[in-house]
C-alpha cells in the first residue's frame, strides 16, 4: 500500500468530488483504495494537467481518480505525500491547513468537460491515449516513488540556488526537460537522466529492492 495523506473536500460541497463520487455509485473508500494501490496505472490527464489513476477496487469495479499533488516543503527533507483527491469531516481539521489550489478558469472548464463526458462516454484509458487526452501509463507505485525522488531533486537544486539553466548547462539536459521531470511530466525518465541531474547536484541516487506483502486479497 503507498504511504500518502488524501484530503478530500467537505461531503456537503456540491462542487467537490465526493459527490462527484457519489453521482457515479463510487465511495470514498473505494477511490482511495485505487490511489493506495501501488498496482494501480497512472498518467497525466493533458486536459487538466493533473494525475489520473486507473485501478480495480475490491468490490469489483474499474474506476479512475484525476487528483492533484498537495506538499509541504521544509528545507532540510521531503515530507511524505499528500494526495487532494478531489476532507471528508474526518479531515476537516486538516482542511484549515492545507488550503485548496485554486484553479483557472480554463482548468476548471476541463474538470467539468471531463466529468460531463464521463457521465455519458466513460471512455477506458486505452481511448484517452488514442485521442491525445492521457499520457503513457505507468504502475502508480512507480509513479509515486519518482514524484518523491524528483521533488527531493528540486529541493536540493533550489536550496543551492541553482537555476533549471545552471542544471542544464552543467548536465546537457535541455531546460524543458529539466521542468517535466520535476514538474512530473516525465512519467519514465531513463537511469541516465536521473543520475546525470544528481550528480549536478552532488547527490547520489540509491536503488534499493523490498519485498513487499501479497495484496489483501490474494492472503484470504
Amino acid at each position: 500500500m503507498i504511504d500518502a495523506t488524501i484530503i478530500w473536500d467537505l461531503e456537503d460541497d456540491p462542487e467537490g468530488n465526493v459527490q462527484h463520487l457519489a453521482e457515479h455509485g463510487i465511495t470514498v473508500e473505494e477511490a482511495e483504495e485505487v490511489l493506495r494501490d501501488p498496482r494501480s496505472r497512472t498518467g497525466r490527464s493533458r486536459r487538466t494537467g493533473r494525475p489520473q489513476v486507473f485501478g480495480s477496487t475490491s468490490t469489483g469495479k474499474f474506476i479512475t481518480v484525476i487528483w492533484e499533488e498537495v506538499f509541504r516543503r521544509p528545507p532540510d527533507h521531503l515530507s511524505r505525500h499528500r494526495l487532494r483527491s478531489p476532507p471528508a469531516p474526518r479531515e476537516e481539521a486538516m482542511s484549515q491547513t492545507d488550503s485548496k489550489p485554486a484553479l483557472s478558469p480554463e482548468q476548471q472548464a476541463a474538470v467539468e468537460a471531463i466529468r460531463a463526458r464521463s457521465r455519458i462516454e466513460r471512455p477506458g484509458p486505452d481511448e484517452l491515449i488514442e485521442r491525445g487526452e492521457l499520457d503513457e501509463l505507468v504502475p502508480h507505485g512507480q509513479f509515486m516513488e519518482l514524484r518523491e525522488l524528483t521533488i527531493r531533486l528540486r529541493q536540493i537544486r533550489e536550496r543551492q540556488g541553482l537555476s533549471l539553466t545552471d542544471i542544464s548547462e552543467r548536465s546537457g539536459m535541455t531546460r524543458a526537460a529539466i521542468s517535466r521531470l520535476e514538474n512530473g511530466w516525465n512519467l519514465n525518465p531513463t537511469l541516465d537522466t536521473l543520475f546525470r541531474y544528481a550528480t549536478v547536484l552532488g547527490a547520489r541516487i540509491r536503488l534499493s529492492v523490498d519485498e513487499c506483502p501479497p495484496p489483501r486479497s490474494e492472503q484470504a
